[in-house]
């Protein structure tokens, strides 16, 4: 499998982002409620490191598998499905791609045509 970065991903999206509404305690709580043992609610947990609370509330987290040197996720193979089906059939705000267009690498942003 190729890695985010050889298919145009940037990596934006691990550095900085919300995790649903939740403040950081919440969403520790949660995770660490027993029927949430068996989701990826432990695995994100202990992947992420916490930097600040929004405006809003929402705690703001940096994933601690990002290489920021590299733009590259060191735990790849093994990421969570909040990572794996991200941004979700959405066009994701950091690279303009699709999930389905990541390994064709089609550029889901409008193409721009220039006047002479």
């Amino acid at each position: 499998m190729e890695t985010p970065r050889a298919n145009g991903c940037n990596g934006g999206c691990c550095v900085e982002f919300p995790i649903g509404s939740d403040t950081y305690a919440e969403f520790l709580e949660r995770a660490r409620q027993p029927r949430n043992l068996t989701s990826e609610l432990p695995q994100i947990a202990a992947m992420i490191i916490h930097i600040r609370d929004s405006p809003r509330g929402s705690a703001i987290y940096n994933c601690r598998n990002f290489d920021p040197a590299t733009r590259l996720c060191t735990a790849y193979e093994k990421r969570p499905p909040m990572c794996s089906t991200y941004p979700y059939e959405e066009v994701c705000k950091y690279c303009w791609l699709r999930l389905s267009q990541i390994n064709g690498l089609e550029l889901a942003a409008p193409e721009v045509t220039l006047l002479p």
